[in-house]
């Protein structure tokens, strides 16, 4: 039995966009993952046999993780581009995971530039390592298995984005210039759900050498103050010099808990992250509230990087 990608997702910031788990499993790390919704799912199908048998039990994650290479394939088979979160099931940055098996992942990304990727990750510490690892040793890998895929690929026909003064001509897209690095369809995202989790993170976060960066604050379980990694006040600037946009947060996505056993949550948290963002012009996107309606006091803030 395998458990089938979801190709319109319910995600309220897919957009009708879709998931996509080359890798699947986990472990909890922070007080955000007391009640993962992740886990819930793939508790239902834990038994042997089944898609997450192993890597849950009855008690949740078990810390097993498991690399799928044959789901590499599937963002060449959607056609339309669109919007996919990557490892909704999983982290993509997990200890047990090999740098090569991350590069797979982000190989498939800059091979299929038609569609924008959101990675989230409460890992950081391993993020900004493999970061800074491949700019030596994986670019060029990521670089060739994005080529080879390009030219092998019987799906779908995108040997136009590799060729020099080809690609636009036919279908009005713009030119991909290599080195792809940093990616352009991608948008890599600090999990966080408060100030401890926030101040450990987004630092690192701003480190990655990523053309977008956001923080995704869902669960929200107390007020957050990130206006300085907005505006960049603290002189948080990012090492290395790799091409970016600024120093800064692009993104800023937010939600209160739901369902039953749902912690705590108050407009006026979302409400002062909502401000931050206006003030620094980030846009600010908003999920749920704490009765599962997707506006904050009557509003609805469906804001996204363009």
């Amino acid at each position: 039995m395998e458990m089938k990608m979801t190709d319109k997702s319910k995600i309220e910031w897919l957009d009708g966009g879709s998931t996509w788990n080359p890798m699947i499993g986990c472990e909890k790390v922070s007080d955000g993952c007391a009640r993962c919704y992740a886990e819930r799912m793939a508790m239902r199908f834990r038994k042997p046999g089944m898609p997450f048998g192993g890597v849950v039990d009855r008690f949740g994650w078990t810390g097993l993780t498991r690399f799928f290479p044959e789901r590499l394939e599937q963002p060449f088979r959607w056609r339309r581009p669109r919007r996919i979160f990557t490892c909704s099931m999983g982290d993509l940055f997990h200890e047990s995971l090999t740098d090569e098996q991350i590069a797979a992942v982000f190989g498939v990304m800059a091979a299929t530039p038609q569609h924008q990727y959101v990675v989230l990750t409460k890992r950081l510490n391993r993020a900004l390592k493999w970061f800074d690892a491949i700019a030596q040793k994986y670019l060029p890998w990521i670089n060739m298995f994005a080529r080879i895929i390009s030219i092998s690929e019987p799906i779908i026909n995108i040997r136009s984005y590799f060729q020099p003064g080809y690609m636009g001509k036919r279908r009005g897209e713009t030119p991909i210039e290599w080195p792809l690095w940093p990616l352009s369809n991608v948008i890599m995202c600090a999990s966080v759900e408060d100030q401890k989790t926030a101040d450990e993170r987004v630092p690192l976060l701003l480190k990655i050498p990523a053309k977008w960066r956001g923080v995704s604050v869902e669960p929200m379980l107390s007020g957050i103050n990130i206006g300085p990694w907005l505006l960049d006040e603290d002189g948080l600037d990012v090492d290395g010099g790799w091409p970016q946009n600024h120093d800064g947060l692009d993104l800023v996505i937010c939600g209160a808990e739901t369902g039953p056993g749902k912690r705590p949550f108050k407009d006026d948290w979302a409400l002062d992250l909502r401000d931050e963002c206006r003030d620094a012009d980030t846009p600010f996107f908003f999920k749920k509230d704490g009765a599962g309606k997707p506006t904050l006091c009557g509003v609805e803030y469906h804001e996204w990087v363009k």
